[in-house]
């Protein structure tokens, strides 16, 4: 048991550090997921507050939402 102990505190290290490289698929995917993100936030805005209005109000909520875009 005390063996294995030992074999894995040495291997530990080595596994913590052995990825210091840049991925360029995990970046693209970073820089993807971002823009969606952004671009979700407007019209989630928009709706959010829309819903919290006057029905004959609401399209007026949407223009000042996108309008400080």
């Amino acid at each position: 048991m005390k063996k294995w102990l030992v074999a894995l505190a040495l291997a530990l290290p080595s596994l913590a550090f052995a990825e210091d490289t840049l991925d360029t698929g995990d970046t693209a995917w970073m820089m993807m997921s971002t823009a969606l993100v952004l671009l979700m936030t407007p019209a989630g805005l928009a709706l959010f507050y829309g819903g919290m209005t006057r029905s004959k109000n609401v399209l007026n909520t949407y223009a000042m939402v996108l309008e400080h875009l």
